[in-house]
């Protein structure tokens, strides 16, 4: 269901599973390396098309790949993927 305040809709959203049950099934952080050209990027995704330009850069971290993996290594985040753009 959703309630509308000040023009904007909020969700509520009903568990599907019992409250005991929810901590086992919460949402984790997966990390993802994008790499473009060498840097780690983030790319706006609807720039992504086959044929087009070359995809529009939000954001070019000054660390390198290396460096992320150590760090989600460190911090343990299993299930980290990179993507080669």
């Amino acid at each position: 269901r959703s309630s509308c305040r000040e023009g904007r809709a909020f969700w509520r959203l009903t568990p599907v599973v019992p409250m005991a049950d929810t901590a086992a099934r919460r949402t984790r952080f997966r990390p993802c390396i994008d790499l473009h050209g060498g840097k780690v990027k983030q790319i706006v995704g609807a720039t992504l098309r086959d044929g087009a330009d070359a995809p529009v850069t939000n954001y070019e971290a000054a660390k390198s790949s290396d460096a992320f993996a150590q760090m989600y290594q460190a911090d343990d985040l299993p299930g980290g993927h990179v993507i080669m753009l």
